[in-house]
């Protein structure tokens, strides 16, 4: 029922581990076409999994899949074979996890 969670409440819709840092994933341009460019800081050296899911939550690629130093990183995506629609990348590491919806346009 309505109302039962009262002002401010968070609602969780997955359970998880708790990452230890969040970290700020950025896209441009956003909506994209043809492929959109990540940017992200990584402040010590993890095992990093980028990856990009449709609205589905089914995996459509994995943009990288490797050990990342700490650094500044700029990663391009090519998105030419995906249809019209929105996608949600996620950039997780044992240390840090980050998430971007883009959308995608024809």
């Amino acid at each position: 029922p309505a109302g039962i969670l009262g002002t401010g409440a968070t609602v969780f819709t997955s359970i998880g581990y708790m990452p230890k840092s969040n970290t700020v994933l950025k896209s441009y341009p956003n909506p994209c076409n043809q492929k959109t460019v990540l940017n992200f800081d990584i402040s010590t050296p993890d095992n990093i999994a980028i990856q990009l899911f449709d609205l589905k939550g089914s995996l459509v690629a994995v943009i990288y899949n490797g050990t990342l130093t700490a650094a500044t990183y700029q990663f391009e995506v090519n998105l030419t074979h995906l249809p019209t629609g929105i996608y949600t990348l996620q950039l997780q590491g044992s240390q840090l996890y980050g998430i971007q919806k883009i959308m995608v346009i024809k």
